[in-house]
This record gives structure tokens, C-alpha cells and sequence, in this order.
């Protein structure tokens, strides 16, 4: 596997990010920092390149087009005392409160771990991070 990564500070970007692999891609939609949707492309197994330009269907592109999916997951609106408060400032910036109100019941109800993402799960994706790195 190869992993690659460019970042630029000094011009307009699309602010899309996308994973791509051998089955497909995925597309963290804009703004990629604090994404609402993504889109997931997949490929069957066997098929080349972008699917609809694949020679191994023997002409027949449609054996080999992509499937894609798009999966919102939008953030809950502010609550009237954010609002009172004169609200979020930045895009997307209710996803820190819903993150910083999750992580307050956490601690209300004494516990230490999300039940949506595990312990393992968190070494589990350091891993993967590590072996990117170490290729």
C-alpha cells in the first residue's frame, strides 16, 4: 500500500479529501476538516482504473462501472443558549460542542470510554497510521 499526502496553506484549495485504493475511494466531502458527508466509490473486484474506461470487461463498460454511495452525517443544531450566546463562529463549529457535550456525559455517567469507538479501536488505527508510516 502507499499512502501520500499534500497540504497547502498559500492557495484555494477544493478542501476534498480522498482515500483511494485498490476496491475504490473514498471522498471526505467539503470543508474536509469538518466533513458531513462522504461519498464512497467502489469497484468490483477485478475491475481497472476509474471502472468506466476498464478493457477487461470485453467492451461492456457497464459490467465494470462503479458503484457510489453518499453518506450524510449531519451535526444537531445549536442549542437556543449557543445561540443566546451568539452562536458558533466558524463552519461546521458544532461539531466541537456535540464532541465537548458528548465527552460531558461520558463523565457524568462515570465512564471512561465511548461505547461508539472502542479502546482497541483507537490502537487499531494507530497501527495502521504506524505501518503507513514506516513504509
Amino acid at each position: 500500500a502507499i499512502a501520500s499526502g499534500v497540504v497547502g496553506y498559500l492557495a484555494e484549495s477544493s478542501e476534498v479529501t480522498m482515500y483511494a485504493g485498490k476496491r475504490g475511494r473514498i471522498l471526505v466531502n467539503a470543508p474536509a476538516h469538518c466533513p458531513t458527508s462522504a461519498t464512497l466509490i467502489s469497484k468490483p473486484i477485478g475491475s481497472r482504473g476509474n471502472g468506466a474506461t476498464s478493457s477487461d470487461s470485453g467492451g461492456d463498460s457497464s459490467s465494470s462501472n462503479p458503484t457510489t454511495m453518499h453518506v450524510e452525517f449531519p451535526l444537531p443544531l445549536p442549542s437556543k443558549a449557543i445561540l443566546d450566546s451568539g452562536g458558533v463562529q466558524l463552519p461546521n463549529s458544532m461539531g466541537f460542542v456535540y464532541e465537548a457535550e458528548a465527552v460531558r456525559r461520558l463523565i457524568s455517567a462515570k465512564s471512561y470510554t465511548f461505547p461508539q469507538w472502542t479502546p482497541e479501536e483507537s490502537v487499531g488505527s494507530i497501527r495502521t497510521i504506524e505501518q503507513m508510516l514506516n513504509q
